[in-house]
């Protein structure tokens, strides 16, 4: 017979087999109370990141070496090359798409097989490997364990694709020309066959609006004959001795040892790099205009202002905050934060281009509607976007659109408890770049190559805590009235008025203030 101490021990047990079958846990409202005993803190903690201070060393040529140490078990390397589409023109349009295809790909001293063998082997294969192709910029990288060597033999695999590409072989032995050749063919392509998002084309229009036919215009999207233009051996040669030089590289590496990734990079073709940079970038000016840009799919509008120096890589933090918040004002938070906020009591105003834009008769039929706000930020320029697209026709978008930027409607009516929302949004998206290795080493070594700091995140998120709404406003009519907006639009989302009437909408409202 059971004692009558332990009578209510099995009741107790009963009753949470019964709470756990009926899916009540205690823990829903429990987790609100406020614990006896534990003080409450006087103030919320301050958002860290893991990433810290910059280890940094030269090679005998001027190139920059850099490590990051963030004390977890992943590591990353990635060679940063101050380049990408702004350095070419009508004759070499098209190289760095075909330079960042040929990643990984052979070398001069591995075959294709042999490389990818050696990334397999570490695991750093598929998603673990790449090039990021940007306007100014292209980075080679890799992610694997920090254990072991797979960080520096992953590393030597991928400065040689880079630095002593396969192809080259074509240059140096008439007798590897042909083979060579086709293999830059097959290469090709395998571009051709890769879908074009809706979304690439639209930016490549709003930046040629933006920036004219040269620099930041030039294309990201190329099309096949300039493809074919691109792959020869002179070409992408010649691309390569004009923008590979020291002072527009840097070879950054998280989580690794700092010595034993100098050792890594004087054992390969850094340190044979031309010490001078002797093809400077001409300054880049914002032209503005509108460009159209045909497609059978999907239509679109983008609305580019001009954010100057406010927008740049180097831009001060302060700026920088404002332009994260007014961001995260117009793209509002996610579907899931939606559906969750309004299960609640208290559910903050969700207003913004999306909902404004589905609120209108003759969108509310568009089920595929999406619309976000982009910063481009480069090294001397900066801007920011407003993007619409849809997987069908929907004419008028371009008047809609600015009529919403301007008439105050994106900023709502609760002005204050919408920007309260959005600087959280804001602080965890700047933080959250710097938490992982492969983010870290691609957008932290963008900033280091243009020159501006790596603690530069930090301090931006130090600063969106003090944006205000007024803050924002000033910044949302600003850049209204900047001269000379660029817009992009794309297949059949016009409507039958001028560039000037748009850019008269857009400076009318001059982001009204609201309350």
């Amino acid at each position: 017979m059971a004692s009558k101490a332990a009578a209510p021990a099995a009741a107790a047990r009963g009753g949470l087999l019964w709470r756990l079958a009926h899916g009540n846990f205690d823990f829903e409202d429990d987790m609100y109370v406020k614990l006896s005993g534990i003080p409450a803190p006087s103030a919320p903690p301050a958002l860290r990141s893991s990433a810290k201070t910059v280890t940094s060393s030269r090679l005998s040529n001027g190139l920059r070496v850099a490590s990051v140490e963030m004390h977890g078990h992943k590591a990353s390397v990635a060679l940063l090359v101050r380049a990408g589409t702004r350095c070419t023109n009508a004759y070499s349009e098209g190289a760095p798409q075909v330079l960042a295809r040929l990643a990984f790909r052979g070398s001069e001293v591995r075959s294709a097989l042999n490389m990818q063998r050696v990334l397999e082997k570490y695991g750093i294969s598929g998603g673990h490997a790449g090039c990021v192709l940007g306007r100014e910029s292209m980075t080679f990288h890799i992610g694997c364990s920090r254990i072991g060597a797979g960080w520096s033999d992953g590393t030597l695999a991928m400065l040689e694709s880079v630095l002593r590409p396969e192809f080259s072989m074509g240059l140096a032995d008439p007798r590897a020309t042909d083979m060579m050749r086709a293999e830059l063919d097959s290469h090709v392509k395998a571009l051709r066959t890769v879908a074009t998002p809706a979304s690439a084309v639209l930016d490549d229009a709003l930046h040629a609006a933006a920036y004219g036919d040269s620099a930041l215009g030039m294309p990201l999207v190329v099309d096949e004959q300039k493809l074919a233009s691109a792959a020869q051996l002179e070409l992408l040669s010649e691309y390569i001795s004009t923008w590979y030089s020291a002072p527009r590289m840097l070879l950054l590496g998280v989580n690794v040892n700092h010595n034993a990734l100098e050792q890594v990079a004087r054992m390969s073709a850094l340190p044979d790099l031309p010490a001078s940079d002797a093809h400077q970038m001409a300054p880049e000016s914002w032209v503005g205009g509108e460009r159209r840009v045909a497609h059978e799919s999907a239509s679109g509008v983008a609305y580019g202002l001009n954010a100057g120096e406010r927008g740049m890589l180097k831009a001060k933090p302060d700026d920088a905050a404002v332009l994260a918040v007014l961001q995260e004002v117009i793209d509002g938070p996610s579907e899931v934060v939606q559906i969750r906020s309004k299960v609640g009591s208290a559910s903050p105003s969700h207003t913004n281009l999306a909902t404004v834009l589905r609120a209108r008769p003759e969108f509310s039929h568009a089920k595929s509607l999406s619309a976000y706000a982009c910063v481009s930020h480069y090294s001397d320029a900066g801007m920011l976007s407003l993007n619409v697209l849809c997987d069908e026709p929907l004419p008028g978008l371009d008047v809609a659109v600015a009529e919403i930027a301007s008439s105050g409607e994106l900023l709502g009516t609760d002005l204050t408890t919408k920007i309260a929302a959005a600087k959280k949004r804001a602080a965890v998206k700047v933080l959250d770049a710097l938490e992982e290795p492969s983010a870290v080493a691609i957008a932290a070594g963008l900033k280091l190559v243009c020159g501006a700091g790596f603690s530069g995140a930090r301090e931006v998120a130090a600063a969106i805590e003090a944006v205000t709404p007024a803050a924002v406003q000033d910044m949302h009519s600003a850049l209204l009235q900047s001269a000379h907006p660029a817009i992009g639009v794309l297949g059949s989302a016009s409507s039958a008025v001028t560039y000037d009437e748009l850019c008269g909408l857009l400076a009318s409202g001059s982001g009204s203030k609201s309350s």
